[in-house]
């Protein structure tokens, strides 16, 4: 029978975003992180949108040696807003934890294959206050978080990307808890004039993930 695996880090990068991109953002952190951590930890990257019931399941099942499973979590947008808590939700089905969880500017996004082919989650990404900007519920099985967001308020006409600004994180509803629910996460930083497509490359949030990445899981300094 395989050895199981004790480590697990994973990464949800943004809309569009692919393992293509290994150059800029999530991406690239997936590139670095692979490169340090591969030894001691299994290091995935998987869409915003991909089968998280089934990810969780392999960490799950590959996971049962007697000792619950060390997971980092990082993610970007619609990878926080869709990715990261269908993932959480998924976990606390099966009683696992995120040890370590790191995200930035995370996008609100309505949920369902419908919702997203009818236009609405794209539409509901760029609701602002007063027309009621929604918060992004975050699953309470996470025992460290970091999270990132901008509040650039200049916005260009010819470009939308322009317009985008993470939504807040709260704790969601806890069916063994209920004392954080609706509190905003702690650890917030705020960092100014800063484009939503540009908060993955942000040195403070690398730096961020790097520091928790090689704090839980050692580096393994191996160079092909």
């Amino acid at each position: 029978m395989p050895r199981a695996i004790a480590n697990w880090i994973q990464l949800i990068p943004g809309y569009m975003q692919t393992l293509g991109d290994a150059q800029q953002g999530v991406p690239a952190l997936w590139h670095k992180l692979y490169a340090s951590h591969r030894v001691r930890a299994c290091v995935q990257m998987h869409p915003w949108n991909t089968n998280w019931s089934d990810v969780a399941e392999q960490i799950f099942r590959c996971s049962r040696n007697g000792q619950p499973p060390r997971i980092m979590l990082v993610a970007y947008s619609w990878g926080v807003g869709f990715g990261a808590v269908n993932f959480l939700r998924e976990l606390r089905r099966r009683n696992l934890h995120v040890e370590a969880a790191i995200f930035s500017d995370g996008v609100y996004h309505l949920g369902g294959q419908f919702f997203h082919r009818i236009g609405c989650s794209q539409v509901s990404a760029y609701l602002t206050r007063p027309w009621g900007r929604p918060n992004i519920r975050i699953p309470q099985n996470i025992t460290e978080v970091h999270w990132f967001t901008q509040n650039r308020k200049n916005f260009e006409l010819n470009d939308r990307m322009t317009w985008l600004r993470g939504h807040e994180l709260v704790w969601d509803k806890d069916p063994t808890t209920n004392n954080q629910t609706g509190m905003p996460l702690p650890n917030k930083t705020v960092v100014d004039g800063v484009l939503h497509r540009h908060m993955d490359e942000l040195d403070s949030f690398n730096d961020k993930v790097n520091e928790v990445a090689n704090r839980l899981f050692r580096p393994n300094f191996i160079h092909d």
